[in-house]
């Protein structure tokens, strides 16, 4: 249910725009599911609820987990749909990316194309000018549906009223743009890009935000962080759900609530259950 609402926030998020960009990010929408990053930064509170409820907890971990004011749910929401708008930002950009590359090695491929004096080189070079606008304007467009994306989730994260979280989304943003950049410089160069996975990143520091917005120290939680790390490793490059059954443990199981631990196997459950296509 409170997935749900998550698609619904992200349509409200991205109605407003018309046109090519609009027919450009709104597909995203039902593409990124599911909406697994989202799903982690609810389970993270559902986790803070259990702590505080839970009888079990083990009082070191009750001791990290203070009594505070509920979150308002839009707020919570409002995180949830940013992570979620900003992945489709990076996966318009990302694929501009692609695009661009292969375009390039198009066009190195025939470059007597445009000096051809024949009919048939001058229909080519025709082919080749319109083949460039149509280039030009989807790079162009994509370019301005990602900036737009990033715009919005920067927004949202802005609604959650927590200086905390909009700091630690910049810094989310600077650290995949950084990370994809070096990925980007070394392919160009030839050279094996350094380990990075922006999924991944994003899922992880979507959690670190939840903790902030329910006003704890991501350092004092490390049990939270170990599933949240062992959710993302499953899932990177890879859609086989299977692999996500019997997530490994590195010694946090002990002090993690049983209760808290339910979620993230529920959360564990959803992933591998199956999904219309």
């Amino acid at each position: 249910a409170d997935l749900e609402q998550v698609r619904q926030r992200l349509q409200q998020s991205l109605c407003d725009i018309e046109g090519p960009l609009g027919e450009l990010i709104r597909p995203q929408i039902r593409q990124i599911q599911p909406y697994l990053r989202a799903g982690a930064v609810l389970t993270t509170g559902y986790c803070l609820h259990a702590l505080r409820a839970d009888t079990r907890t083990p009082t070191s971990v009750q001791s990290s987990a203070p009594a505070v004011p509920a979150v308002p749910a839009d707020r919570v929401l409002a995180l949830a749909a940013a992570v979620e708008i900003l992945y489709i930002a990076l996966t318009l950009h990302k694929r501009l990316v692609q695009s661009g590359v292969s375009n390039t090695v198009s066009n190195t491929s025939s470059p007597a194309a445009e000096t051809d004096e024949t009919a048939a080189g001058v229909a080519d070079a025709s082919q080749d000018r319109g083949q460039d606008r149509d280039d030009r304007t989807f790079f162009g467009s994509t370019i301005l549906a990602g900036d737009y994306c990033f715009s919005r989730a920067s927004q949202l994260a802005a609604e959650t009223e927590n200086p905390q979280v909009v700091a630690h989304f910049a810094q989310t943003l600077q650290t995949l743009s950084e990370g994809l950049l070096r990925q980007e410089y070394h392919a160009q160069l030839g050279e094996s890009p350094p380990a990075f996975d922006e999924n991944q990143t994003l899922l992880f520091a979507g959690v670190e935000a939840a903790l902030l917005l329910h006003a704890h120290t991501p350092a004092n939680h490390p049990q939270i962080l170990h599933h949240a790390q062992n959710f993302a490793d499953q899932i990177v490059g890879s859609d086989d759900r299977a692999k996500a059954a019997g997530y490994p443990t590195n010694g946090h199981e002990d002090s993690l609530s049983p209760a808290c631990a339910d979620h993230w196997d529920e959360l564990y459950a959803w992933w591998q259950s199956p999904r219309p296509t």
